[in-house]
C-alpha cells in the first residue's frame, strides 16, 4: 500500500510499507539506506537518502511500485503466428488461404525491461493483462529492432531471437 503523499506518516506506516512489523524499531537514516529493505527505485516518490532524513521524505513512497512499461507492436495474425521458432517468426510463412493473405497486423502492447528473458509483455498499457504466448513465437518491435520471442502462458520472454 502506498504511503499516503499528505497528512501523517508515521515510523509504524513506513515499517509496514517496507515489510517489516509495525512496531519494530527503526531509524529514517537505516530505513533511507535500504537497510530494512531496498528503496524501489521505480516508486515516483521515494525518500533521498540524504542527511539530514526526515518523514516527510516518505510521502508518496510505494515499496511495490512496478517499473515503467515501454510500448512496441507485437505481430499477430492467424494466417503468421504463432510460429514454432524464432527464425520462422522472423520471415514467417502465411498458412494457407486466403489467398494472398494480409500482411500481419501489429498490436499495440507494452513491455517491461528490455525486452529479454524474463520479462513480461502485456496486452495493455497498465500491466494488467498479460500477452498468453502458449510457448510459441511471437515477432515484436520495440522501437528499434526486430525481435522474435518465445513468450509462456503469463506473457514471460523465455527466449529471444534477432530478426
Amino acid at each position: 500500500m502506498t504511503l499516503p503523499s499528505s497528512g501523517q506518516i508515521s515510523f509504524s506506516d513506513v515499517n509496514t510499507e517496507l515489510g517489516r512489523g509495525s512496531t519494530d524499531e527503526m531509524s529514517l537514516s537505516d530505513a533511507e539506506g535500504g537497510v530494512y529493505a531496498p528503496i524501489n527505485q521505480n516508486s515516483t516518490d521515494k525518500p533521498d537518502g540524504i542527511a539530514p532524513n526526515s518523514m516527510s521524505e516518505w510521502y508518496g513512497y510505494d515499496h511495490n511500485a512496478a517499473p515503467p512499461l515501454t510500448q512496441g507492436v507485437i505481430f499477430d495474425d492467424p494466417n503468421y503466428y504463432p510460429a514454432s521458432s524464432g527464425p520462422e517468426a522472423c520471415n514467417p510463412t502465411p498458412l494457407p488461404p486466403p489467398d494472398p493473405p494480409p500482411d500481419p497486423q501489429p498490436l499495440d502492447m507494452w513491455y517491461e525491461g528490455t525486452p529479454g528473458v524474463g520479462d513480461v509483455i502485456y496486452a495493455d498499457s497498465g500491466g494488467n493483462s498479460t500477452w498468453t504466448g502458449f510457448f510459441l513465437w511471437w515477432k515484436i518491435n520495440n522501437g528499434s529492432v526486430d525481435l522474435a520471442v518465445q513468450l509462456d502462458n503469463n506473457g514471460e520472454i523465455q527466449q529471444t531471437y534477432t530478426c
